[in-house]
């Protein structure tokens, strides 16, 4: 007998908010005044894995920077575009899935 195990594969989210010297707030970039002592913060923990775990968050930014870890910051971009991020997540039978999210900023 023969026992043949599946993986599936994780679901990557995440979600973006601003972190500002008065503290965390949910991310909007209508209407932000652009200060470049702002941080972006980025939480994975919406990643699911149904049979397992997530084992592995990899972040890549719209500057080309690599980034691990759930929950990460990252500077605030101060020139009104379109940016990206991407995070690809592992789970423990190195299954994957990766998500990318656009934001502009006026």
């Amino acid at each position: 007998n023969q026992t043949i195990r599946v993986n599936f594969p994780p679901v990557a989210n995440f979600k973006i908010y601003l972190i500002t010297p008065k503290g965390q707030q949910e991310f909007k970039p209508q209407g932000i005044v652009l200060e470049p002592n702002f941080r972006l913060g980025f939480d994975a923990s919406l990643s699911k894995d149904s049979d397992g775990k997530i084992v592995r968050y990899d972040w890549t930014f719209w500057d080309g920077n690599n980034a691990t870890g759930v929950r990460i910051e990252y500077y605030y971009p101060v020139q009104p575009g379109v940016y990206f991020v991407t995070l690809t997540v592992t789970d423990n039978d190195g299954g994957k899935a990766v998500i990318t999210k656009e934001f502009e900023l006026y």
